[in-house]
């Protein structure tokens, strides 16, 4: 990724996107480090539109915990936990579900013996 294509994304993709879905700020966006990502521009950009509090400090191990802490209680877990059950196919889980998980695992079961024995 380059210092351009990364300020154009932000600049003329996300900043827009979340204006127009409403996003409430403050955002917090997580980045990795890299040069790309750190440049005088985007800080400049950040500060225009008055979303950069901390004037370009550092977060510190002390202040992030809390910021975690308020976000974390902000949000509704329980939506992003049976997501992540759906998506790996467990959710719904009721009798029907284990069930039907128990007829494939004895159907694998059994195929791999067939299997074998031809």
């Amino acid at each position: 990724m380059t210092i351009e294509i990364f300020y154009e994304y932000i600049c003329n993709i996300f900043y827009p996107w979340l204006k127009k879905n409403e996003i409430v700020f403050a955002v917090v966006l997580f980045v990795d480090g890299h040069s790309s990502h750190l440049t005088l521009p985007l800080s400049n950009f950040c500060r225009e539109k008055q979303r950069l509090r901390n004037s370009g400090e550092r977060l510190r191990k002390e202040s992030f915990a809390p910021l975690i802490k308020n976000t974390l209680n902000s949000m509704d877990l329980s939506i992003m936990i049976k997501n992540g059950f759906r998506t790996c196919g467990l959710l719904p889980f009721s009798r029907l579900m284990k069930s039907t998980l128990m007829f494939y695992i004895k159907e694998k079961s059994r195929y791999k013996i067939n299997k074998k024995i031809q």
